[in-house]
C-alpha cells in the first residue's frame, strides 16, 4: 500500500470519528519538526473537509469523490491571517494561522452550523447514556 493510499484511509477513518463543537477549534501541531506539522495539518484539514462535504452530499464519500466535490464546490479566500473556505458560497471552515517566534500554528474552525448542531446533539446523547 502506497503512502498516498494510507493517507486516504486515515482521512476517511478520522472523518468518521470527528465531532464538531460550536466553540472548540481543531488545533494543528506546533513542533520544531515542520514536516510533521505540515503532514498533521494536511490530515486534519482533509478529514474535516471530507466530513463537511460528505454531509453536504448526504452520503459518506470515497476519497476520490471528495476530491472531485472539493474542486467543484469549495472556494478559498484569504483575509489577513485567515483562510476562509466556502461551499457553494456558504462559509463552512476557517483556518487561522498564528506565528510565534520560530513556530507557526494553525487553528481550524468548522463553521457549518447544521453539522455543529447535529454533532452537539449526538455528543449530548452520548454523555447522557454514559452516565
Amino acid at each position: 500500500m502506497s503512502e498516498y493510499e494510507m493517507f486516504e484511509r486515515e482521512v476517511l477513518a478520522k472523518s468518521k470519528r470527528l465531532r464538531f463543537s460550536s466553540d472548540a477549534p481543531f488545533i494543528g501541531l506546533s513542533t520544531p519538526d515542520r514536516q510533521l506539522n505540515k503532514d498533521y495539518f494536511k490530515l486534519l484539514f482533509n478529514s474535516i473537509m471530507h466530513k463537511i462535504i460528505s454531509y453536504k452530499h448526504t452520503d459518506f464519500l470515497s476519497y476520490q469523490e471528495y476530491e472531485i466535490a472539493f474542486a467543484q464546490h469549495i472556494v478559498k479566500k484569504r483575509e489577513g491571517t485567515q483562510l476562509l473556505f466556502f461551499y457553494d458560497h456558504k462559509l463552512v471552515l476557517k483556518v487561522d494561522t498564528h506565528y510565534e517566534k520560530q513556530f507557526k500554528g494553525s487553528l481550524i474552525y468548522p463553521c457549518d452550523n447544521e453539522i455543529i448542531k447535529e454533532d452537539t446533539l449526538f455528543m449530548t446523547e452520548y454523555k447522557r447514556k454514559d452516565v
